[in-house]
Parts: structure tokens; sequence; C-alpha cells
């Protein structure tokens, strides 16, 4: 989640006309990050509540003294998110898991969760990743219509 999704107005998460009520950085470095706007101009298009999100690595990853850029995560990066990750999923007792990318797939692998892969939004990704989201919702959708 970036800057722009934090500001967005009606909330993205509430829907709340005023916003989520998050507070919002005084001096951010971006106000927006690619992949995020990706996967969140995916998921309000999705009928019913936003699923729980949580990144592998949950900052920003920048080249040095540059945090406008964006890199992909290192491995002591995602090593160091990855019971961030855990944590969350546990707590609300997930019962599916989605890996957005190969990094969070890997790292899940790694700490004995199976996840369900899905192509993650950047470098190109966007609409491979919205497709297979929605055809994961929809998939849910059915499950749940035959129980």
């Amino acid at each position: 989640m970036s800057v722009a999704q934090l500001r967005a107005r009606p909330g993205l998460i509430t829907g709340d006309p005023d916003g989520d009520g998050f507070e919002i950085p005084t001096d951010p470095p971006a106000l927006s990050e690619a992949s995020s706007t990706v996967v969140w101009r995916t998921v309000t298009a999705l009928r019913g509540p936003p699923p729980l999100f949580w990144p592998v690595y949950p900052n920003h990853p920048h080249e040095p003294g540059r945090p406008r850029t964006n890199r992909a995560p290192r491995a002591a990066e995602i090593a160091e998110g990855t019971p961030i990750v855990l944590a969350p999923a546990a707590a609300f007792r997930a019962g599916t898991i989605v890996a957005v990318g190969r990094k969070a797939e890997g790292a899940l692998a790694r700490n004995g969760v199976a996840a369900i892969p899905l192509r993650h939004p950047a470098q190109g990704g966007a609409r491979v990743f919205a497709a297979e989201l929605a055809r994961l919702v929809q998939l849910d959708e059915e499950e749940q219509r035959a129980t």
C-alpha cells in the first residue's frame, strides 16, 4: 500500500467517504507505487470484502540514497519480513494463503506454508495477476455456493 492508497477517498478498506483514517506521512519519499496501484485497482474491482494482504517484505525496497527508485527485495530482507507476514495469517486463521510472486511463494514454502501462487503484477504481469485473482475469487464463490 502506498500513500496514494492511504489517501484514497472513499477509503479502499472501509468505503468511508472521508477515507480509511490512516495517518499520512508528512514527507513520503514517493506518493505512489506501481505494484500496489495494480493490486488495489484489481481488488476494488472484485465483489465482497477485500482480502487480508501483507507483503513478504513490508517496506519499500529502493536503491541506496534514492528512495524514489524501486528494486526487488533482497533475500535477507525477505527472510526478515517472513515472520511478519506469517503473524497476521495465523492471527486471522487464514484458510487460503495466496503468494503474489515467486519470492513470496518461496518464502512461504521455506516456512512450511502451502500457498496458491499468483503472478506478481510488476514487470508486465498486471493483466495476468488480475485474471488469476479474479479466477481464484470465482472458484471460492463457487465452492461456497456448493456447500
